[in-house]
Order: structure tokens, then sequence, then C-alpha cells
């Protein structure tokens, strides 16, 4: 059993109860690493200095297992979360922000989202050129942060693994001794693996 820590960039309560796909897989991520026996703290960004001092509990999320605590992460609590824990998992969002605050245990990263390449395709939608590359540069800094720093990644397929490859390979970080296939997992998705259930 190991003490996971997972950080979710996005809210896992809303008051509309709708919540976005990065914050479903940090949530499908949880339970499923609940149901292998492990004891995982899931962490929701923080509103307020109220919520970054909370201790919280699942209300308003459901079927949630024993092993599944809450809790609430700020700039200044992170170092804190990670105490005691033997792995933390983040996504390459927040990597140049958090990275450097998790040095003590192994750090694993979430590239499944194509974040770069969204960005890019929707370059019409940017009022000011300005902006578009400031978003280009911020991706980009988050996507070296998180390949020179994380010690295992997760990819959506094949071949957004391939991609990634490449680019620890420029980055110096695939040579000698360097066990590629050790470096990587794949999770297509964040859905529930039970079939959905009608409601109406």
């Amino acid at each position: 059993m190991s003490k996971v820590l997972i950080i979710s960039t996005m809210r896992l309560r809303t008051k509309d109860r709708v919540i976005t796909g990065p914050a479903i897989r940090s949530l499908e991520m949880a339970r499923a690493l609940c149901r292998s026996g492990h004891e995982v703290v899931l962490a929701e960004p923080a509103i307020g200095a109220t919520e970054a001092a909370a201790d919280v509990d699942g209300s308003g999320i459901l079927d949630q297992p024993p092993s599944l605590k809450f809790a609430y992460w700020s700039d200044d609590k992170f170092e804190e979360l990670c105490s005691g824990k033997d792995v933390c998992i983040l996504s390459h969002y927040i990597a140049k922000r958090f990275l450097n605050k998790v040095k003590q245990i192994p750090t694993v990263v979430d590239l499944f989202d194509p974040e770069l390449f969204a960005t890019l395709a929707c370059s019409n939608l940017y009022g000011r050129r300005e902006a578009f590359f400031m978003d280009l540069e911020r991706i980009k800094e988050n996507i070296f942060a998180a390949l020179l720093y994380g010690d295992f990644f997760l990819t959506a397929n094949e071949r957004q693994k391939d991609f990634l490859l490449g680019m620890l390979s420029a980055l110096g970080r695939i040579g000698p001794g360097e066990l590629t296939d050790h470096m990587f997992g794949v999770i297509p998705t964040g859905v529930p693996t039970a079939p959905p259930k009608t409601t109406g």
C-alpha cells in the first residue's frame, strides 16, 4: 500500500455539480488507486483563505471509498500536503509552479492533455496575438519543466507517448541506462469503468 497525493488543477465540487474533464480524470484515478489498496488524498485548488486552511470531506462527491480523502491545495500548503506521502501525481498544467516543491518524493506527471496543439489550433479565438503567444510560452514552460523533473509520465495513447519520448530525447533525459519502457504509463481517459446507469 502506498500513500498517494493527487493534485487536481480543477475544482471537484462546483455549485452546479458539473466538473471538467481533467477533474473527472483525477477523481477516477483516485478511485482506481483506492480500489487497488492505496491510501489517496485528492486535493483541489482552494478559493480564498478559508478553504486553504480547511480540512474537507467528500461531501458532494458520490461513491467514495473509505481510503479516499479530500483536501484543498494552495501555494503555501503544497509542501505540507506532500509530507508523509510516497508519491505525488499532478498534471503538467502546474509543473513549473510546483515540481520544485515535491523533490522529496517521486513525482508522476500526467501529460494526457495535448494542450499545446489545442492552443495552436485555436489561435483565431484570441483577440490579441500577444495573449496567444503568452499562452503558448506558458504551456511550453510547463511541459519542459514536467519532462525535465518528472520521475514517471502518463499519456493518453501510444502516439502521444512517442511524441513525448522525442521531447525527452531532445532534453537529454534519454540515454545509456535509461529504461524508457519504465518511464511511461498509458491511461486513455478518465471515465468510470462501470457502465452508466439510466436515471431518467
